[in-house]
């Protein structure tokens, strides 16, 4: 899930709807409008069908939320925990003996949560003000399974700009010149090359070298750095690689 392609409206509700389907944004599943779905010996339309889905196969909304990665969800394990029990509908009192605490630190985590939720919505309103004038954004996305989070993910489009200019001999297609050494700079060549991967496709090792083949002539060295950077996964016995 990139936090900057959803809407809070779509972090609630768990799905992106569009003309001609609905897709979940914690997985790749998706269904068509139009269509009917069976599940569990009934028939449903495709909305009830993406509802049915994240209540099932996502247990609700709120748990791949509590699950994101920390750069989005800086929440404590306790306020996670707590989280959790009150969409169980479990009151103080249950949530106190649960979890080995008083009521009244109970109580109190509650209104924290609140509180934390009323300056979420004043902070995103003035960030939303600030974006609206090109006054913030043009940082470069950090994909979610980044290893390291440190100044060398904080890149601008401008930046980007550069490296693809001094760096690549062409974009189309990709070809590389040679590797910065700056690091800033490396990270941004190894986002290039991730878009070239399809999400969620499995690839072999030998399709992983052939398509870094054609954008570098030392491509173990660039499979290394995907995979050292959390750009690609791959299984333990290194048979299947996947776009993280």
């Amino acid at each position: 899930m990139n936090i900057k392609e959803v809407t809070l409206a779509q972090l609630e509700c768990g799905y992106i709807e569009n003309q001609q389907s609905y897709q979940c944004i914690h997985c790749d599943y998706k269904t068509i409008k139009g269509e009917i779905y069976s599940y569990e010996h009934h028939f449903y339309d495709a909305k009830k069908r993406m509802e049915i889905h994240l209540q099932y196969d996502h247990h609700g909304c709120l748990f791949p939320l509590l699950e994101a990665p920390k750069k989005v969800n800086t929440l404590t394990d306790n306020q996670k925990q707590i989280m959790t029990y009150l969409y169980q509908h479990k009151s103080d009192k249950e949530i106190a003996k649960l979890m080995g605490i008083s009521e009244a630190t109970v109580r109190y985590q509650r209104f924290s949560l609140k509180e934390k939720a009323n300056q979420a919505k004043v902070f995103l309103a003035m960030y939303h003000l600030l974006e609206s004038e090109n006054r913030i954004d043009t940082f470069l996305d950090i994909h979610e399974e980044a290893t390291m989070m440190d100044e060398r993910y904080i890149a601008t489009k401008e930046d980007e700009e550069k490296v693809h200019q001094d760096f690549f001999i062409s974009l189309t297609p990709l070809k590389l010149k040679n590797l910065p050494r700056k690091e800033k700079y490396k990270i941004i060549v190894f986002k290039t090359i991730y878009d070239q991967f399809i999400s969620g496709k499995e690839y072999s090792e030998t399709e992983v070298n052939e398509i870094l083949k054609e954008i570098f002539d030392d491509y173990v060295t660039i499979r290394r750095y995907m995979i050292e950077y959390g750009f690609l996964k791959r299984r333990d016995d290194g048979s299947v690689y996947m776009k993280s």
